[in-house]
């Protein structure tokens, strides 16, 4: 993730990470049971261009698919757990795999190493990326290593540090890329429920240099985000937290809501110095859950993307 180049891109992409009962930190008491969601992204006219739908168990994601609806090309996904804690995500198109996932994790239960292999025509390996991590006292160092022989040889591809708080919300991350030396940070701050209210990238040049830029602002609703409830059943918080920065860093993502307690009410940047403005939308399920989130994005006041999260419930 290079935060300074946070892109006004909408990237369709599935989860990567993992979880356990132990890490959640969403309240578990009287908790609803969701079925099943919906993603959908829409054209400037309003109209639905792809929808992407999870089925869910336990809260948990065993299935995805994607459909682009005017081609009706689908893709879907299938999670495999062991132990109660995710184990693989492989992503099909057509019948043919063309990536899985495999988590591996020590005696403690933490994430050792996240391996993405990708196959082609014939399944055979391409590339692999491979994600490491050590767990210290306060610090998880993360190394990005990446393989284009099919995993015959690596190349090194950044170092990165990671720390997260007693609630596992991630407070600092420090990516250091090989190729250009430049060093990128984000400082994080929560709110008492652990939802992310501000966000700060810092960036470090080779010369020493620094560059504050953006700064992201979040406030919430009292009603639970079921989607956070998806993320911790599947992922886990410190999991999530270790492998957040390999989501898309197109900001109209507004990746803050995968795994906030509470469902998002204003999002705002000074990326873009005010031109880039969200509008956020929720329709209660209840008193206590959001059925519906809309997510826009304008651009110098013209809507630029706009996708939305229906959930289902039991």
């Amino acid at each position: 993730m290079k935060t300074k180049n946070c892109c006004l891109v909408l990237f369709f992409s599935f989860f990567l990470f993992s979880c356990n009962e132990e890490e959640t930190t969403v309240d578990q008491e009287n908790q609803i049971a969701i079925s099943h969601y919906i993603q959908k992204n829409y054209d400037l006219s309003g109209n639905v261009i792809r929808t992407i739908e999870y089925e869910l168990a336990e809260n948990k994601i065993v299935s995805s698919v994607s459909t682009v609806l005017a081609t009706s090309q689908t893709a879907n996904s299938v999670y495999a757990y062991s132990n109660g804690k995710l184990a693989s995500i492989s992503n099909h198109t057509n019948a043919s795999m063309t990536s899985q996932s495999n988590y591996l994790y020590n005696s403690s239960g933490d994430l050792i190493e996240m391996r993405q292999n990708s196959f082609d025509a014939s399944n055979q390996i391409t590339t692999v990326q491979k994600h490491t991590f050590t767990h210290t006292a306060d610090t998880i160092f993360s190394q990005w290593n990446r393989s284009t022989d099919g995993g015959a040889t690596y190349s090194t591809i950044a170092n990165l540090k990671i720390v997260l708080d007693q609630n596992n919300n991630r407070t600092f991350f420090e990516d250091q890329t090989i190729a250009n030396e430049n060093i990128d940070r984000v400082v994080s701050i929560y709110d008492s429920n652990n939802n992310l209210i501000n966000e700060q990238s810092i960036n470090v040049f080779p010369d020493g240099t620094t560059a504050v830029y953006p700064t992201n602002v979040y406030t919430y609703t009292n009603q639970v985000n079921p989607l956070a409830l998806a993320t911790e059943a599947t992922y886990g918080r410190k999991t999530f937290m270790m492998l957040s920065h390999l989501q898309t860093n197109a900001i109209n993502n507004i990746n803050a809501r995968n795994c906030t307690p509470n469902s998002m009410e204003t999002f705002s940047t000074d990326l873009g110095d005010g031109t880039i403005t969200f509008e956020i939308e929720n329709t209660p399920f209840n008193v206590n859950y959001t059925k519906i989130s809309d997510y826009k994005t304008f651009n110098s006041g013209n809507l630029f993307t706009r996708f939305s999260l229906e959930y289902f419930f039991e």
